[in-house]
């Protein structure tokens, strides 16, 4: 994948963040504003595969007070960190 390819991805991911509490109700808003912005990018399957796969990980890998921080305009280094591996995840899964 080029570079900047990796890169728009995952500025999608970083720009799709959505408000939520625990356990995380807002999962399906996170993913449908990933859908958004994704299909910009991506092919609709493609962009549909590597959404499901980024909110399965990041409901899986976060806490839940990581997940609530989410919608906060400065995300701290670690939740930064982990939204950048959830997308290289998704993006080698998907051979992106």
């Amino acid at each position: 994948m080029s570079r900047i390819k990796l890169g728009t991805v995952l500025a999608l991911l970083l720009s799709s963040q959505v408000a939520h509490a625990e356990p995380w109700p807002a999962r399906e808003m996170f993913k449908q504003a990933c859908l958004t912005s994704a299909r910009d990018a991506l092919d609709a399957k493609v962009a549909e595969a590597y959404c499901e796969c980024t909110v399965a990980n990041i409901a899986q890998r976060f806490s839940p007070a990581q997940l609530a921080g989410l919608d906060q305009p400065q995300l701290p280094a670690d939740v930064q960190n982990g939204l950048r591996e959830v997308a290289g995840i998704c993006m080698k899964k998907l051979n992106l």
